[in-house]
Formats: C-alpha cells, sequence, structure tokens
C-alpha cells in the first residue's frame, strides 16, 4: 500500500479537512498482492457509507462480537491524507463482511468528495 504509506500525515491544526462528510465515496484504488482484506457492504467511516475491498491494518484481530456491527483499522486515506492511528476505522456489518487472508486484486486506498 505505497500510496497509504506515502500520504501526508493529517495534522488536524494544519490541513483543513472535513471531520465528517456524508457524501465522501472511494475515489482511488491500488493493485495489491497476497494481502489480507475485508470485502464490505454499507460500511460507515465519518457519516459516509462505503462498499468495497479494503486491505486491513497489520496487527489488527479479526473483530468478534456478540452483535452484528464492529470496528476494523483498514489502510485507506482520508481526503488523500493518513491518520497518525493505523488507519481507517470502519464500522462493519460482520454478517454481510467477507474476510479474504491472501487477495489479489484492486482495493480501496482513498475516500473523499
Amino acid at each position: 500500500m505505497q500510496s497509504y504509506y506515502s500520504a501526508q500525515v493529517w495534522n488536524k491544526q494544519s490541513v483543513k479537512l472535513p471531520y465528517t462528510c456524508k457524501t465522501a465515496k472511494p475515489s482511488d484504488w491500488e493493485q495489491v498482492s497476497n494481502v489480507p482484506v475485508i470485502h464490505v457492504i454499507d460500511a460507515m467511516y465519518r457519516n459516509s457509507t462505503v462498499s468495497g475491498t479494503f486491505v486491513i491494518s497489520p496487527f489488527v484481530l479479526v473483530p468478534i462480537s456478540l452483535n452484528q456491527s464492529g470496528k476494523i483499522d483498514v489502510l485507506c486515506r482520508w481526503f488523500n491524507h493518513r491518520l497518525v492511528s493505523t488507519g481507517l476505522s470502519l464500522i462493519i456489518n460482520l454478517t454481510t463482511t467477507k474476510f479474504d487472508h491472501n487477495f489479489t486484486g484492486n482495493v480501496i486506498s482513498n475516500i473523499e468528495k
């Protein structure tokens, strides 16, 4: 995920990005090979709804919950910036999310307007 690691870190004091955005959608994709991913339908992040395939952040445990929803960190930029943390924390529906531990293909690498 070269585009993620080379992106500027979002410094809230100096870079004016929307904290939330209902109309934000996937805008960039990146080719990956043999990486763990999740395939999500209607996942939520900062009031935006996204569907697609995301690379799971390193060291993330698969969420185990008795509820139907959970959170998982993914390697994806928000308005072309990466967060200081390990990635975007998507709220996912565990009943419709599919995990793939060895995926090759295109993944979402940025969410913006």
